[in-house]
This record gives structure tokens, C-alpha cells and sequence, in this order.
């Protein structure tokens, strides 16, 4: 009873923190305005700006672009307790302050590792998100050149994580 208490204290804290540390920033931003009409407006219009844009890459050459956050989320390819684990993920997108807020705010406190770990996303050094391939996809294979680390960093750890029988060829002995 006591740990699941103190596992609520520690999530509603958390959240907290990230909440308090996204109001600081925009009473700072207001703060600067009211000290200066110029700097009311430079602010604003950045804010106008940068939501206009929405931090996405225009679609110059195509549609063609890296996963974000929210495909890996409708893909269940983060979050999940089953399945290949791929390795970390971190955005290379600008999560938006709207939707970091939107996302501590919305998701139950039961996740919110999982919450914080999204919202952080927006941030200069964002913690690395598990990837994982879902179990719908069942084979793999992996390519790659000689002493590029196949084993070491993929196989080896996979191997480690699953819960099921295996079988994994290898001709020249080096996982055993």
C-alpha cells in the first residue's frame, strides 16, 4: 500500500515539474514583454512564426520523412513490453509546447514515465525512448559489414530481452 503511494506521489510530482517548468518559460516570456513593448512584440511574432511553420519540413521534394513520435505511437513501436527491441529513439522533430502540455495533462498517471519521456521530446537533450519492433512482424534480418556490431549491439540484447524460444544461426560462433 505504501509503495503504490509513493509510486503515485512520484508520478503526480513528476508531472508537476515538467507543468511548472513549462509555465516558468511562459511567465519569463511575459515577464520580458511587459518590460518592453519591442520585446512583447519580437515575442509574439516568433510564437506567431514558429506555429505557422509547426516545425515540420515543407513538402518541397516530396513526402518522404522520418518517423515521429506520434507515427511510432500509432505504430506501437514504443511503449510496449513485447516485441524486438530495435534500440532509442529521440525526436528530431520540435515537439510543440501545446502538445507537450496536452500530452502531460491527458495521459493516465500510471504512464507517466511514458508521458514525461514524450514531452521531453521538445527539449535540447530529450531522453531516449525504447523502439521496439512489434510482434505483427515476425522476422528479421539484419545487414551490415563486417565488425559494424550486428551481434553486439542487436542480436545479443535482443536475445537477452526475449521471453520465448529462439533460433538464431551462427555459422562462426561468436554469440555463444
Amino acid at each position: 500500500m505504501l509503495t503504490k503511494s509513493l509510486l503515485f506521489g512520484e508520478a503526480v510530482l513528476a508531472r508537476a515539474c515538467s507543468v511548472c517548468a513549462t509555465l516558468l518559460v511562459v511567465l519569463t516570456c511575459l515577464f520580458a514583454a511587459m518590460l518592453s513593448p519591442l520585446l512583447g512584440i519580437l515575442i509574439v511574432g516568433g510564437i506567431a512564426w514558429s506555429c505557422r511553420n509547426g516545425g515540420e519540413y515543407r513538402n518541397t521534394h516530396g513526402s518522404a520523412r522520418w518517423a515521429s513520435i506520434g507515427d511510432l505511437i500509432r505504430a506501437k513501436c514504443i511503449f510496449q513490453t513485447d516485441g524486438l527491441v530495435m534500440g532509442n529513439f529521440r525526436s528530431i522533430y520540435n515537439m510543440t509546447m501545446r502538445t507537450s502540455l496536452l500530452v502531460l495533462f491527458t495521459y493516465p498517471l500510471k504512464r507517466t514515465r511514458e508521458a514525461v519521456a514524450i514531452a521531453s521530446q521538445g527539449v535540447k537533450n530529450p531522453q531516449p525512448i525504447r523502439l521496439f519492433l512489434p510482434d505483427q512482424y515476425p522476422h528479421l534480418s539484419v545487414y551490415g559489414p563486417s565488425g559494424s556490431g550486428k551481434s553486439s549491439a542487436f542480436v545479443i540484447p535482443a536475445a537477452i530481452e526475449q521471453r520465448e524460444s529462439m533460433v538464431i544461426l551462427d555459422a562462426k560462433g561468436e554469440i555463444a
